[in-house]
């Protein structure tokens, strides 16, 4: 059956007047994310439109679109590890689209605004940054509350003369009813030691290395005082560059015996429940520090990424000595630029051997001593003229063999003092 040509023109007309229409209702969404506290474009973030399937991810310059979508409300949901360190799951913006094209921005808050907000202060002090997180029970997850939590440093400063002072700063917290916390002022880009204390909890240190983030969140686990059987296991993964495991592999964790990585590069070690710290060291590798929250009768897996410092020649050995061994070991806490190292040139300047420890570790004390590898005391080495001595090291418990470790210096952060003497050494 033929129509007639009046009904054909019709349908014509109609198709016109509707295409416009339906193009009009295609609808766009573009926008742009920043990191106000890197004060950099926001890159590789991932961007979602919630409750669809569509997601796109932020370009090098920090932007993103939508095409193509139809009228209505929409809210666009933004992934970034940058947020997830402020503790931020991620930042939503509600959109509505009738037509055409619709620009949003997100952004991650700038130190100002963070500051303002945990400091209560519209200040921010020079090269000073935040430290915050929430403090928990490591067995019930519950918040702590009015536990003290302290960051200190040791800054260096020039005395009069040619002389170079030490000063030991602190700042110091209590958490919240919620359990949260914020230590302002202290500097990121320095070794931090942060400890937590409370009432009925195990005192808690940890190891914060230099950030180039003025804003660092650290949440704690604390072990409740009187429940020193209740354990978890963390099991080590030691990676190369390539994922490749990594055997020999020392592994050190405060109050634990050390373990090392077997052929397919892992440790299993049983340590109390609550936030612990474990180093791994390897001769030829960097060392990696990894914080991890052990639950109870739970299994914690860690990856150590071990990245090589430096392509050694091959060499054959027949024989090693102890003297040799730990001259190795000497050079290779040097190479990593472990510890603090006095050379007899610098030893010579000081009155006495003593007196050229106790102006390295007057701050920090001495919690053992070795005299060419045996246990000694600062009252013997007052005997031995500066003249005799070849080298002394300066160390943190963490960085040396567990040889070096008395029972009562278990602590991560516990100084040593090896003496080595020129007759001693090769």
């Amino acid at each position: 059956m033929r129509l007639p040509l009046t009904v054909w023109r019709l349908c014509l007309a109609a198709s016109i007047i509707s295409g416009p229409t339906t193009l009009a209702q295609i609808a766009a969404v573009r926008g742009r994310a920043f990191d106000s506290l890197a004060v950099r474009p926001l890159t590789g973030a991932d961007v979602f439109l919630e409750g669809s399937s569509m997601h796109t991810s932020t370009d090098s310059l920090g932007f993103f679109h939508f095409d193509g979508l139809r009228p209505g409300a929409y809210v666009v949901v933004l992934y970034h590890e940058a947020l997830q360190r402020l503790g931020v799951a991620a930042l939503r913006q509600p959109v509505t689209l009738d037509s055409g094209t619709v620009t949003i921005a997100f952004g991650v808050p700038s130190i100002a605004t963070i500051w303002r907000r945990a400091c209560g202060s519209p200040r921010v002090l020079e090269d000073s940054g935040v430290v915050f997180g929430t403090i928990r029970d490591a067995i019930t997850g519950s918040v702590v509350a009015e536990a003290e939590i302290s960051v200190s440093w040791i800054e260096l400063r020039a005395d009069s003369g040619t002389s170079v002072v030490r000063h030991r700063w602190q700042a110091t917290a209590r958490s919240a009813s919620d359990g949260g916390y914020s230590i302002c002022g202290v500097p990121f880009k320095t070794e931090l030691i942060l400890a937590a204390r409370s009432h009925d909890a195990a005192i808690l240190q940890l190891l914060l290395e230099p950030s180039p983030d003025a804003v660092q969140r650290v949440n704690i686990r604390v072990r409740p005082s009187g429940v020193e059987a209740a354990t978890g296991i963390v099991v080590g993964v030691f990676q190369d560059e390539a994922g490749h495991p990594v055997p020999g592999v020392r592994v050190s964790s405060p109050g634990l015996a050390d373990a090392i990585s077997d052929s397919t590069g892992r440790t299993v070690s049983v340590a109390p429940v609550g936030t612990r710290q474990f180093i791994g060291r390897v001769v030829g590798r960097e060392p990696h520090l990894a914080t991890v929250d052990v639950g109870l009768n739970d299994t914690s897996m860690v990856v150590f990424p071990m990245h090589r410092l430096v392509t050694l020649d091959p060499i054959t050995v027949t024989a090693m000595s102890v003297r040799h061994r730990y001259l190795a070991e000497i050079v290779a806490r040097q190479f990593q630029g472990f510890g603090r190292f006095i050379d007899s040139a610098e030893v010579a300047r000081y009155a006495s051997v003593p007196h050229a420890i106790s102006m390295q570790t007057k701050l920090t004390g001495v919690c053992a001593v070795f005299l060419d590898g045996l246990p000694s005391t600062l009252k013997d080495v007052r005997l031995r003229s500066a003249a005799d001595i070849a080298l002394i090291e300066v160390q943190r418990s963490m960085y040396i063999p567990s040889r070096f470790r008395p029972r009562r210096c278990q602590s991560a952060f516990a100084t040593i003092v090896l003496i080595w003497t020129k007759n001693w050494l090769p």
